[in-house]
């Protein structure tokens, strides 16, 4: 009897591929790499602007596009500056479409106001500290600078248009209420969000505003972020632990984890 033959046959594999992007642009004194197929996470300092970080949670969890910029399968994309994305757009052209100041006139009997364009509202909190005042911002989310902001139109290579801007949005308010506490609230002057909304519009603190971004840049910079790439924004879930998003009235407190 003639002996068996015996092979061992492995079918072919491939380990994924590692790709590895560097750049020769200095930051922090010396040019870098980093994993393009690795998506970093921004995260909110949600102590100290936990107006922003509650927009942002109640757009993640309640809205249409609900786990944008939280779930492996719905990153944010970076829009870059005009000069540097593939649209050659510019992004403040999203905000203006979210945040288009309103002019016309509203009801004096209810405060109502049509739902077409910004509006500030008069019990918006805000942080005037020593001789700084602070003022009314319109916040947007999705942010401006995404391929996800609802202001971008499709044609421009948007990815989450409302066809109508800001007024499309959920909109929502910070205010001090008569309790003394921070509140984020439902604009009332405005119609009832029905949470098949694809983007939130509130009414919010410059300051707040302003600060809950103010690290994107270096951010952006040090993920050597490039137009179209992915990344999540952590508003500050550990806060929202206890907070039930299958209700259909959203009811809940903040709490620093």
């Amino acid at each position: 009897m003639e002996k068996a033959q015996w092979k061992d046959d492995y079918a072919a594999w491939q380990s994924p591929s590692l790709i590895v992007a560097c750049d020769k642009v200095a930051f922090n004194g010396t040019p870098g790499c980093v994993l393009p197929q690795y998506a970093p996470t921004y995260r909110f300092n949600t102590a100290a602007y936990p107006e922003a970080a509650a927009h942002a949670w109640v757009i993640q969890n309640k809205s249409k596009i609900a786990g944008i910029g939280q779930s492996w399968d719905a990153p944010l994309k970076y829009l870059a500056p005009q000069a540097r994305n593939k649209e050659a757009y510019e992004p403040q052209r999203s905000r203006d479409a979210m945040c288009t100041r309103y002019q016309g006139a509203k009801s004096a009997s209810t405060g109502w106001v049509a739902r077409k364009t910004f509006l500030p509202h008069p019990k918006t909190a805000l942080h005037h500290v020593g001789p700084h005042l602070d003022e009314v911002n319109c916040d947007e989310f999705p942010f401006a600078s995404t391929y996800q902001s609802a202001g971008m139109k499709a044609v421009n290579g948007g990815l989450n248009e409302a066809p109508n801007g800001g007024a499309d949005c959920i909109q929502t308010v910070s205010a001090v209420a008569d309790d003394g506490k921070m509140h984020f609230l439902d604009d009332t002057r405005y119609d009832a969000p029905s949470f098949t909304e694809n983007c939130g519009r509130s009414s919010m603190s410059a300051d707040v505003n302003q600060g809950s971004m103010r690290p994107f840049g270096e951010f952006a910079k040090a993920m050597r972020l490039l137009d179209t790439q992915d990344y999540f924004l952590d508003p500050g879930n550990a806060w929202f632990k206890g907070c039930d998003t299958s209700k259909a009235v959203l009811v809940c407190t903040m709490a620093k984890p």
